[in-house]
């Protein structure tokens, strides 16, 4: 059990995101609840010593690590055109409809900060 020990803390954390922030989009759910069951198999795996479980526990955390990346890059294009392009899952329909602005973005209401207005 060498290195295995901090498994079940990781999971633990793992729970509570899910929990705290599972509930804004289904790629965020998906993302923490493949995160969470992943975590699980493999501290068992380790608490266990089992190598199924680790085998098992290692392809879940890799679909994590796909719908992070799917996700990461869904969130990046929406910064960066402010528009959506990939559908995020979000729960209100208007917010997933590509070329739809699925968030106002935070602006200085009279254009550049710092700059004298009225000249």
């Amino acid at each position: 059990m060498p290195g295995g020990h901090g498994w079940p803390l990781r999971t633990h954390h793992a729970r509570q995101e899910l929990v705290c922030e599972g509930h804004r989009h289904l790629g965020l759910f998906a993302v923490l609840s493949t995160l969470a069951v992943g975590s699980g198999l493999v501290a068992i795996g380790y608490l266990t010593g089992v190598g199924d479980w680790l085998t098992a526990g290692g392809w879940v955390l890799l679909a994590s690590s796909w719908a992070a990346t799917y996700v990461a890059a869904a969130l990046m294009m929406v910064s960066s055109f402010g528009r959506t392009v990939l559908p995020l899952g979000e729960y209100r329909r208007a917010a997933n409809v590509p070329g739809g602005m699925p968030v106002h973005p935070l602006e200085y209401e009279f254009g550049e900060p710092g700059v004298r207005q009225g000249q």
